[in-house]
């Protein structure tokens, strides 16, 4: 059960309305270029922007356009490193030219040697060079005016989760650990055995809190905003939702108590402050985002506001798996796994620095939330409280994730994988207990300390996993305060 409104993405046709500038002239300029420098019939492409094609270029979309663009872009790049290529080969046929032992042996030949074919090669040398540094100062002079408003625009149009922005698959060498074929096959035995006949047959294993909520599902009592069903390794839409369900009441249980609302909250802080810390960044004005919005979400009268706010994007229960881990951490990931063509070719192109990339990123990501802040029904609710986080985290981790710094991707992939694993884990009937809610719960909690100093511990962070009597969680800054 899905809304159109339910994805991250909810206010794309506010940034979508936005016109692209055109700034054609250094487009035209390389395109020019690879046309004219490359005698192959790759040259063709760069047909739409000859002068007899300017009227058919007109009509074309700016996505085609920009699309032609970069793969001319390409094109002149892969030519350049042919060039590179080919003065090196040059280089390294110097080295056989005659020496000059061969040449007191037999000086008539070597001087014939000498006067033509190596001042050919010298001559074909010296314009390869020549061609190299006028590329070069193109690379140069395109760099410090690259990129135009448009690509900065489909930029903002793929970073659209503000938490997470900013793509990773997980490791292959960890899939082994993320599905388990014993724990595959024992639900599906379990869920074929639910399913034999109107009556439920005994199970191999207590699992009454499931059997309960399965029966909902068959009465279409358990909605959902949307099926994570592949990605958490259930046996079937059925299997997640009745799961689902369990998930919702056992954090519902544990929320109750205010040392549990504590630890997951500083858990999110001290992940974020560690993952900031990794990109060397300074998470000062983070935390004090995050305090705020902390303030604002545990005060009861500010609820009936929230829940009206995230209705609006699709979130059918107010639970903490339906906000955090669905709505906001899900989705980030879902949406990072095929970003357009034209971000990773600004991403992946060696001329442009690293520092420039992410300048380009934090530009980008700052322009939606601004615009997002725009359509808010709530000016100074939860989700303006949660984009005043997102300005100091989704610049980091849009560069973390999409980025060229493979330390800074290694630190994110990581993040994601623990993440993920730590939903699996929750969605698999071997390892929590789905006999009843509370010992589901207690499960869960056990789980959430585990798989956050694990997580911790990576990022070098201090692991929040003792509660104080008081309810206090240990803190660099000073104990926690108390937010009421």
């Amino acid at each position: 059960m899905q809304s159109p409104g339910s994805k991250s993405n909810d206010t794309l046709s506010g940034i979508s309305s936005i016109e692209p500038s055109k700034h054609s002239g250094s487009s035209h300029s390389l395109a020019s270029m690879v046309a004219v420098n490359s005698s192959s019939p790759m040259a063709a492409c760069s047909g739409p922007w000859d002068t007899g094609g300017m009227e058919e270029s007109v009509t074309t979309s700016d996505g085609n356009a920009e699309s032609l663009y970069m793969q001319g872009m390409e094109l002149f790049e892969e030519a350049l490193q042919k060039w590179e290529q080919a003065l090196s080969v040059g280089q390294r046929g110097d080295s056989s030219t005659p020496t000059p032992g061969d040449s007191l042996r037999n000086p008539e030949a070597a001087s014939e040697v000498l006067s033509e074919p190596e001042s050919q090669r010298r001559e074909f040398a010296e314009k390869l060079e020549s061609l190299l540094h006028r590329a070069y100062h193109l690379q140069e002079e395109f760099g410090s005016t690259f990129p135009a408003d448009s690509v900065l625009l489909d930029l903002e149009r793929t970073l659209m989760v503000p938490l997470t922005e900013g793509s990773l698959h997980l490791r292959a060498d960890d899939e082994d650990s993320l599905t388990s074929e014993d724990s595959f096959f024992s639900a599906t035995e379990l869920f074929e055995s639910l399913q034999a006949g109107d009556d439920l047959i005994p199970l191999s294993r207590p699992a009454a809190a499931y059997e309960e909520a399965l029966q909902l599902v068959k009465e279409g009592k358990v909605p959902c905003r949307t099926l994570r069903t592949e990605l958490l390794g259930c046996y079937s839409d059925q299997d997640f939702l009745a799961k689902l369900h369990c998930v919702r009441q056992a954090f519902e249980g544990l929320l109750e108590d205010k040392s549990n609302q504590l630890f997951f909250g500083e858990v999110g802080r001290q992940m974020v402050t560690g993952l900031m810390t990794k990109a060397e960044k300074s998470p000062k004005g983070f935390l004090e985002s995050y305090e705020e919005m902390m303030v604002y979400a545990l005060r009861p009268e500010t609820w009936a506001t929230t829940r009206l706010e995230l209705e609006g994007r699709g979130v059918v229960c107010m639970s903490f798996f339906d906000i955090v881990l669905d709505f906001i951490l899900m989705d980030a990931f879902e949406d990072l796994e095929n970003p357009p063509s034209s971000v990773l070719a600004v991403l992946r192109n060696r001329w442009l620095s690293d520092s420039f990339k992410e300048t380009a990123l934090a530009t980008a990501c700052w322009s939606v939330l601004k615009a997002k802040r725009r359509l808010l029904m709530v000016p100074d609710g939860f989700i303006s409280h949660f984009y005043s986080v997102s300005e100091h985290v989704s610049p980091v981790l849009a560069f973390g994730f999409l980025g060229p710094k493979p330390q800074l991707s290694e630190v994110c992939a990581f993040f994601k994988h623990q993440i993920v694993q730590y939903l699996r884990d929750m969605f698999d009937l071997d390892n929590v207990r789905y006999t009843s809610v509370p010992a589901l719960a207690d499960d869960i909690l056990q789980l959430s300390r585990r798989r956050s100093e694990i997580l911790l511990g990576y990022l070098g962070a201090p692991v929040a996993s003792s509660v104080g009597l008081n309810g206090a969680l240990p803190r660099e800054n000073g104990p926690l305060e108390e937010m009421q």
